[in-house]
């Protein structure tokens, strides 16, 4: 069950996100309180830079819809990420196209672990 043990860090860049997940870490490492953390961050890097071969197809509706090319499976970083903040629209078409995959992804990490779960996600 995944309710009542994730709690959501979320907010802007530089608002300090990280600096609270690891003093929340530290407190909870000296309470022998194992907290696992997901950074939504580094899974959309990692779903960007092709380290995940299964995301593989929605690196393609991504190029296609957002029409930047892949490079041997993954997009040049600052390329997609100026591309998708460029409109409202392109926002909306990462959010329809990747989140799911994102959500899923973070969904089974949470559910591998058995204790407490910290979720950075940037705003």
């Amino acid at each position: 069950m995944i309710l009542g043990r994730v709690i959501g860090v979320t907010g802007g860049m530089c608002c300090g996100k990280t600096t609270v997940g690891e003093r929340l870490f530290r407190a909870c490492l000296e309470r022998s309180v194992d907290l696992s953390i997901v950074r939504v961050d580094n899974l959309r890097y990692q779903l960007f830079t092709g380290q995940h071969p299964e995301w593989a197809p929605v690196r393609s509706r991504l190029s296609e819809a957002l029409g930047i090319p892949l490079y041997h499976g993954s997009f040049d970083f600052p390329a997609i990420s100026d591309a998708v903040l460029a409109s409202n629209d392109s926002v909306a078409k990462f959010r329809e196209i990747a989140c799911p995959s994102l959500v899923e992804d973070a969904r089974a990490l949470i559910e591998r672990t058995a204790g407490p779960v910290l979720i950075e996600r940037s705003a």
